[in-house]
């Protein structure tokens, strides 16, 4: 992620992505707050060119990002392909707003967190192991003194 703010930029944008490119935009990330000539297109600003468009990607943005957005086209552009409707809360228009549609529907990943990464699933079955040992060998040794007290008891009579 990154900060980007109170830039002044001569007239294309504090972060300027051509429309031959893609962008990807990940992690706690900010761009607003800047200025540029182009009064519509001061921030995170992708160009909408004649045969292609740049368009940016969500590689995971963090809670507490924020992006102002805009296209060099005044009219309505596409300007990501993919990104989760979670993920687009992050992203602010300069001027007008953002209007998000559904495309399609993708399978997520599960993703499981485990106590047993990193040789700690070891540790706890030795841990186990120890306390199991422990308990047998106390039962024997309980069950030996109280034969031995038994025996004892016989041979007093």
């Amino acid at each position: 992620g990154c900060t980007i703010t109170d830039n002044k930029a001569k007239d294309k944008g504090a972060v300027y992505c051509d429309s031959y490119c893609d962008v990807n935009v990940q992690g706690l990330m900010t761009v607003r707050d800047n200025t540029a000539g182009d009064l519509n297109n001061q921030n995170f600003v992708l160009q909408d060119g004649v045969a292609t468009t740049a368009y940016v990607y969500s590689g995971g943005l963090y809670e507490g990002s924020y992006i102002e957005i805009s296209s060099t086209d005044d009219g309505k552009v596409l300007l990501s392909k993919e990104m989760s409707q979670y993920q687009t809360q992050y992203f602010h228009p300069e001027s007008g707003s953002l209007e998000y549609e559904h495309t399609k529907d993708v399978e997520a990943k599960l993703v499981t967190a485990s106590l047993f990464n990193g040789g700690s699933g070891k540790v706890l079955i030795l841990l186990v192991a120890a306390a199991a040992l422990a308990v047998i060998a106390a039962i024997v040794f309980k069950k030996k003194r109280g034969g031995a007290d038994n025996d004892d008891d016989d041979e007093e009579d």
